[in-house]
């Protein structure tokens, strides 16, 4: 959250306040939300592709 902190000129505790409901979601930090939301899809997307990588390394070795 820090590099969104710092990327959008807002503090880290505006940021976390508003992912734990502690603050309200306005337009002026709804850009860092939308950067946090990008960032865990694609980490989410990098982990299943992993996932599936590890699949078939591993159904490939028991087919052997």
């Amino acid at each position: 959250m820090y590099f969104y902190a710092i990327q959008t000129k807002l503090s880290f505790s505006t940021i976390r306040d508003v992912v734990y409901r502690t603050n309200s979601l306005t337009k002026l930090n709804a850009k860092a939300i939308t950067l946090l939301l990008q960032t865990a899809i694609k980490n989410s997307v990098d982990i299943k592709l992993k996932a599936e990588e590890d699949f078939n390394f591993l159904e490939g070795l028991l087919k052997h």
